[in-house]
């Protein structure tokens, strides 16, 4: 996130404001820095910086030390609850914060309200506006200053609060505080669920549909909506304004709720939603990368990155953040209806090129499962020189918790010191001698470098059982 610019920080007015904050994120991520690094990270002179700091120890007190060296300055939080409060304090005076926190909750008056609140004079305010344009440009969206609101696709207008209001941990303007004590959320416990992205999507789609923002229905997915809430379990309920909200949009609230990894590994084990979807995810492959279609259908992951990407176009929308420096993807053919549409391409395009650099890096990835007897400081130091032994070799070891992505795009395979016969495993299977002596580790790093790299060049894996001998 911080090696993005944030919609709060090219929100701010206040220049102070924003060195300030600049001031204490480099130092939450570094070690101590010299006021000539802050001076440079802020664009300011170090007199500028000095004063600053002085100021920040005055704000925050007792909850951080900025302590001051001979190798330049460092941040020690004391109390992080007080200090990530004071670091909201910092920004809670900024008057397009506030300007934009008003739009957003739709007030009325909002000039007046503003230049009484702040001080600030009218001309300044107008002037705040015309530099706000660019924000609102950057999610499709403009400012209506007859009606003071945002006008654009309400998808977009969604993607703008979730990034206004969640963004940022320094966010000071909240919106449905108290929501988690009211609201009931159901759905099938096998779902991969964010809890965190979860809420605040939802506080987004329950202010828009209090404020009377729909979705734009597409129709023909109506069969489908259906299906997938009826085979999720989805419900949410607790307040009056949940009972507004569309089968379509609680579709896409849903898979809004999985973030990224979650919505494909859910589309990965549940085969049913390709089946149902009334497209075909191939279309888009073939429209967007008209080389490397026939190659990228192969790819089980990827097509259902298509398949996740087609259906947030369809029911949603695609977020126009995403799509800076991108090329123009494949047009299809004059007349001939689009799969996606141009901001989805895009997306597509630039999600694609990325996924297809990694797949070098994916042929050396390998995820080890472990079947081992004893107590669990000898097991954590088998697996612990296994891995360090592949990783010296260049084998990218996964962790089974990494991710849960690694279960499809990752090789595996089993380490056991236990009877085969034990075992029913589809995996490659490669046994641990016991007692362990000094180069067992080597032996069975070896055997298993061994098949690995007879994968990765395309070759015919060795047999399982006498790769893993100890004799081998």
């Amino acid at each position: 996130m911080r090696n993005k610019p944030s919609l709060l920080m090219n929100s701010l007015f206040s220049m102070t404001c924003k060195r300030q904050l600049t001031i204490l994120r480099q130092l939450e991520c570094c070690g101590p820095l010299s006021g000539q690094q802050l001076a440079h990270a802020c664009g300011a002179s170090r007199r500028t910086i000095i004063s600053d700091i002085e100021e920040l120890r005055q704000l925050f007190g007792a909850s951080t030390i900025l302590a001051s060296a001979s190798n330049g300055y460092e941040l020690m939080i004391q109390e992080l609850a007080e200090y990530q409060e004071k670091k909201r304090a910092l920004l809670a005076d900024d008057p397009n914060l506030l300007f934009l926190h008003f739009l957003c909750q739709q007030e009325t008056a909002i000039p007046e309200k503003l230049v009484a609140i702040t001080g600030l004079g009218n001309q300044t305010f107008l002037k705040q506006c015309r530099q706000l344009q660019t924000l609102f440009a950057a999610y499709e969206l403009t400012l209506n200053k007859k009606q003071w609101c945002l006008e654009g696709a309400e998808g977009n207008i969604r993607y703008f609060y979730k990034a206004f209001y969640f963004e940022e941990e320094e966010q000071p303007y909240q919106i449905f505080e108290q929501l988690a004590e009211t609201l009931t959320l159901r759905y099938r416990p096998s779902l991969p669920i964010d809890p965190v992205v979860s809420l605040q999507w939802t506080k987004v789609f329950l202010l828009r549909a209090q404020q009377g923002g729909r979705l734009e229905e597409n129709w023909e997915m109506a069969d489908f909506c259906r299906l997938f809430l009826e085979k999720t379990g989805f419900v949410i309920e607790g307040l009056e304004v949940c009972r507004s909200l569309s089968q379509q949009e609680r579709c896409v609230l849903l898979f809004l709720m999985m973030a990224d990894e979650g919505v494909l590994s859910f589309l990965l084990k549940h085969p049913w939603v390709e089946e149902t979807v009334p497209f075909d995810p191939i279309d888009s492959l073939r429209e967007t990368f008209p080389k490397q279609a026939e190659t990228l259908r192969e790819d089980r992951v990827f097509v259902q990155v298509t398949l996740a990407v087609m259906l947030l176009d369809r029911l949603f929308h695609v977020p126009p953040p995403l799509l800076r420096d991108r090329r123009k993807p494949a047009v299809s053919e004059i007349g001939k209806p689009k799969a996606l549409s141009s901001a989805a391409s895009h997306y597509l395009l630039t999600i694609g090129e990325s996924y297809l650099k990694k797949q070098q890096l994916k042929n050396n990835q390998l995820m080890i499962t472990y079947h081992l007897c004893g107590n669990e400081k000898i097991k954590g130091w088998i697996k612990q020189r296994l891995s360090d032994w592949l990783a010296a070799q260049g084998v990218d070891v996964v962790v089974e918790t990494t991710s849960e992505l690694s279960i499809f795009t990752a090789r595996q395979v089993v380490v056991t010191d236990q009877p085969l016969f034990l075992l029913e495993l589809e995996q490659p299977i490669y046994r641990l001698e016991r007692p362990i002596e000094p180069n067992s580790i080597e032996r069975l790093g070896k055997a298993i470098l061994a098949d690995f790299l007879g994968q990765c060049k395309g070759s015919v894996p060795s047999e399982e059982l006498q790769a893993a001998s100890a004799s081998h």
